[in-house]
């Protein structure tokens, strides 16, 4: 299910989807914690250097709850704002068209190229 993450002060920061197991955790707990790999440039190294160590981060966040005609709706918090925009973003339905015909002309761009056309 799509969720939108937002900051302590309600300002949205990303739409993502949350497993089933990670959003029953909330469900059950109030708080999940992620981990994101942080961007990292190529490094060159030799078989005789020291094995490299890749830091992770995460984004720790916390459900509350609105309740609106009776039914619940979770709302989604964190403090990590900078952390959470490298979150795999979910697109919406309506932004799904537009993304697949952008890959679409992409991907004949570079057929095309390739061939020499």
């Amino acid at each position: 299910m799509r969720h939108v993450i937002y900051t302590e002060d309600m300002q949205p920061i990303t739409v993502f989807s949350l497993q089933t197991w990670a959003e029953k955790m909330l469900h059950d707990h109030q708080y999940l914690m992620l981990v994101v790999m942080p961007p990292i440039a190529p490094v060159c190294y030799k078989a005789a250097d020291p094995e490299l160590s890749i830091r992770t981060w995460t984004v720790r966040i916390r459900a509350k709850w609105l309740v609106k005609d009776g039914q619940r709706h979770m709302l989604l918090f964190t403090g990590d704002e900078e952390t959470a925009l490298l979150l795999e973003s979910a697109f919406l339905p309506g932004q799904q068209r537009t993304l697949n015909d952008e890959r679409q002309q992409a991907f004949i761009s570079g057929l095309f190229t390739a061939l020499g056309y």
